[in-house]
């Protein structure tokens, strides 16, 4: 089942948009992120499903909370300025700065582009992870090994 305005992980906090302004950030999320269909290939198509639907509704709430932060309930965000900690009743948590390519980086200005981060970077497919359905070794860019390949 693909995310829908209807079937949103988040829509509670962003009680204010319309559902056309959801179905239009799911759409740009799927072209942005187009890579999300190929992740979890190693499990089974139901957890698969999951989290690529997960997955899908964390980078569309990400993108919500940056377009639209004064209809956003609930969530930490900066505004699309990085994250780099948070209060809750005087406790303060400060984020590790953590290293992940350059494209990743937007994904820092709230708790959503985080978790989905996070997501990513758990992913078996960054780790080589063998399942039921084979080996998945990603492809080594050109001038890895230097010229002498």
């Amino acid at each position: 089942m693909a995310v829908t305005a209807e079937t949103f992980s988040f829509r509670h906090n962003f009680r204010e948009l319309k559902a056309e302004v959801i179905t239009q950030a799911i759409s740009d999320i799927s072209v942005l992120y187009s890579g999300i269909t190929d992740l979890w290939s190693t499990l089974d198509a139901t957890t698969q499903q999951a989290k690529q639907d997960l997955l899908t509704s964390l980078l569309v709430a990400w993108q919500l909370a940056d377009l639209y932060p004064e209809q956003t309930e609930g969530v930490v965000s900066n505004g699309g300025m990085p994250l780099s900690s948070k209060e809750a009743s005087g406790v303060v948590l400060k984020f590790l700065p953590v290293k992940v390519q350059e494209s990743m980086y937007p994904l820092f200005t709230n708790t959503f582009g985080i978790r989905a981060l996070n997501m990513i970077m758990s992913a078996p497919e960054r780790f080589s992870i063998r399942g039921d359905k084979g080996f998945y070794a990603p492809p080594i860019p050109a001038g890895y090994y230097g010229s002498y390949i």
